[in-house]
């Protein structure tokens, strides 16, 4: 079992840029205001390479991985993204997958084209896509939104996932272990008690389980509800891996942060085989796949952030009845 968490440590930083990379961007005097005029620059340029029209307000929100903006414009509301975690190479077989989705109307969100047909943004060492803002609406039902993304997850993994190429994500097997090595050397003291988890999972058979196309980050930030249809958001870790582990992550981002609820969970399971019926190995997998999971984010969390946060481990109560 992993111990609690030491006290957390702030990590500030703006878009793709930490103050540090800023002071090199605009020289030693990187005050507040010059490193804001330097973001908002940015996102004017961004905005006009998608032709979104003249900019009338940027606010800053909220996110783990990327750094976001709504933007208004004459034209109408955006999100822009600045992306921090993949190179455009990443970012271009995203795109690939995406076009998959498409193809067979999957709810998701979907990047913007200019008027050339281009999806991403790079100047420098800034990449950017953007996507048209949606307004959500109220659920009237919260509870019923678990058992509805188990269906989309299931509809999700019965997508083909031929001739896709592969890519980068964090559900590829070698992740875990590479994000140990920078583990070892930066986090020392959490090291140990990582590795000894990781050992602890070595005999999950990664690669003789049903594969597909996986989210692999499916969570309550990466979803919106339009009124008609839940939308899934944010596929930067989108590609192909056990259809298992995404469910997963999908279990352990549900009760990361709430106590476990079997009615909830039960939901979750029979909603999803509606679509994709689980084998029995991946039944009896199924904990197995939420440690996983558990393990993927806490590494990427103390790699990203520095700060190493101890999840509730649920996988016991995870079995399938």
């Amino acid at each position: 079992m992993l111990p609690a968490p030491e006290p957390e440590k702030s990590v500030l930083a703006i878009g793709c840029f930490s103050f540090y990379e800023l002071e090199i961007e605009l020289g030693e005097d990187c005050s507040g205001a010059m490193a804001k005029e330097f973001i908002n620059e940015t996102i004017k340029d961004i905005v006009n390479f998608f032709d979104l029209g003249e900019v009338l307000d940027v606010v800053r929100l909220n996110g783990n991985a990327n750094d976001n903006y709504d933007v208004m414009t004459e034209k109408g509301s955006y999100i822009v993204k600045i992306i921090s975690e993949h190179p455009k190479e990443d970012v271009e077989t995203e795109l690939l997958y995406l076009d998959r989705l498409k193809e067979y109307d999957f709810s998701g969100a979907y990047y913007i084209q200019n008027s050339s047909g281009e999806c991403v943004y790079s100047k420098g060492n800034i990449l950017a896509v953007a996507l048209l803002k949606i307004e959500t609406a109220s659920l009237h039902d919260h509870r019923a939104i678990y058992g509805e993304i188990g269906k989309m997850l299931a509809i999700l993994h019965c997508i083909p996932s031929d001739s896709l190429p592969s890519r980068n994500h964090w559900l590829r097997q070698p992740y875990i272990a590479s994000a140990l090595d920078r583990i070892k050397e930066a986090h020392p003291n959490e090291y140990d008690l990582l590795k000894r988890e990781y050992d602890s999972l070595a005999d999950f058979p990664y690669g003789d389980l049903p594969q597909s196309i996986v989210h692999g980050d499916i969570h309550e930030y990466n979803l919106i509800f339009d009124g008609k249809r839940i939308i899934l958001l944010d596929w930067e870790e989108v590609g192909v891996a056990p259809s298992v582990l995404d469910l997963g992550v999908f279990i352990f981002e549900s009760f990361k942060n709430q106590d476990f609820d079997e009615e909830l969970f039960t939901c979750i399971i029979s909603e999803y085989e509606t679509r994709r019926k689980l084998t029995e190995r991946e039944r009896s997998i199924l904990p197995f796949a939420v440690r996983y999971a558990r393990l993927t984010n806490t590494v990427w969390r103390l790699l990203k952030t520095g700060k190493y946060v101890c999840y509730p481990d649920i996988s016991d109560m995870t079995v399938i009845q």
